[in-house]
C-alpha cells in the first residue's frame, strides 16, 4: 500500500513517473503500470517512458493482464471490467508524442464487456479468464459468457479460501490452493476454451479446425455453449445428447429429424418420463 505517493521510479530503467493524482492508494504491475488513486480510478502508465496512457474510472481491487498483453481485467467489489489494450496505437502515439497531458492517449483502452461477479482470484488462459468468485465457484469467462466449472469445497470455513496457482495446458488442468495449503486441480480442456473463443469472435473456420481436437465426451457441453450464443443449427450438428438433439430439432422446425430421433430411441427408454 502506498499513501500519498507523488513520485516513484522504475528501478530497471531509472525512469521517474509522476502520477496525475495527489493520493495514490496502491500500484498494479503487468503490461503497463497501474496507479490506484483515491477517487475510485486506475491510471495506466508506460513502463519504459513513464507516459500517461489513460484513466479508467473503476475502483479496482486487483488488475489481471493477459499473457499477450492485449487484454486486462479490473476486478472491483461486485463487478469486473475487461478492457482491450491497443499496444500499437499507444506505441505510435508515444513515438510521435501525440499525447494529451490530461487525457493521455485516447483509444489505448476500450471496454469489451463486464462480468457481474465478485472475483477473488483469477488467471488468463489465452483470451479466456478463469476465476474464483466470492461464493466458492470456479468459473471461466469467454467474451463475457460465464461457465461454471465446479463448486469448490468451502466446508473448512470461509467462501474465498481458494487461490488460483496457474494453468497447465499440457495437463488441461487448473491448479488452486486453499488457506490450509491444500492443492487441488480441475480439468479444463484448452481446446474447448480455444473453440469457444473462436466462436465468440465469429471465426467459425478456426472453430471447425479446433473441434477435431476436442474429446467427444465434451461435445454436448460445446453444443450447449453454441446454443447459448444462438447457433442452434451448429449445436444440432455437435451435440451427442439425444434429448438435446430432439429439443433443438423441434426448435428449428425439423420435425422429420425429431421423429427419426424418437424412432431410434432404445426400447428400454421409450417408457421413461423424459421420452414420453
Amino acid at each position: 500500500t502506498v499513501n500519498r505517493v507523488k513520485v516513484f521510479k522504475n528501478f530497471k530503467e531509472g525512469q521517474t513517473i509522476i502520477p496525475a493524482t495527489a493520493a495514490a492508494e496502491g500500484l498494479f504491475g503487468g503490461q503497463m503500470i497501474g496507479v490506484k488513486d483515491g477517487e475510485g480510478a486506475v491510471l495506466f502508465y508506460d513502463w519504459d517512458t513513464g507516459t500517461f496512457l489513460q484513466k479508467i474510472d473503476a475502483a479496482a481491487k486487483e488488475v489481471y493482464w493477459s499473457d499477450s498483453g492485449n487484454m486486462v481485467l479490473l476486478a472491483c467489489d461486485d463487478a469486473a471490467y475487461v478492457l482491450a489494450f491497443n499496444q500499437e496505437l499507444a506505441s505510435q502515439a508515444i513515438a510521435t508524442k501525440q499525447i494529451s497531458a490530461e487525457d493521455g492517449i485516447a483509444g489505448s483502452f476500450d471496454l469489451l464487456y463486464e462480468i457481474s461477479d465478485t472475483i477473488t482470484s483469477g488467471k488468463w488462459v489465452g483470451d479466456c479468464f478463469i476465476y474464483v468468485n466470492n461464493v466458492g465457484r470456479l468459473n471461466y469467462s469467454v467474451g463475457g459468457q460465464i461457465e461454471t466449472l465446479v463448486h469448490l469445497d468451502t466446508s473448512s470455513g470461509g467462501n474465498t479460501q481458494h487461490t488460483i496457482l496457474g494453468y497447465l495446458a499440457k495437463e488441461d488442468r487448473v491448479y488452486l490452493i486453499d488457506k490450509k495449503l491444500n492443492i487441488v486441480s480441475y480439468r479444463v480442456t484448452l481446446a474447448v476454451l480455444q473453440y469457444q473463443t473462436a466462436v465468440m469472435r465469429g471465426d467459425f473456420d478456426t472453430a471447425n479446425e479446433l473441434l477435431g481436437g476436442i474429446p467427444v465426451e465434451e461435445y454436448t457441453k460445446v453444443a450447449r455453449f453454441l446454443e447459448s450464443q444462438g447457433f442452434k443449427e451448429e449445436a444440432l450438428q455437435v451435440t451427442q445428447d439425444p434429448d438435446h438433439k430432439f429439443d433443438l430439432s423441434l426448435e428449428l422446425g425439423l420435425v422429420d429429424t425429431a421423429h427419426q430421433i424418437l424412432l431410434e430411441t432404445p426400447e428400454d427408454d421409450k417408457d421413461s418420463t423424459d421420452t414420453q
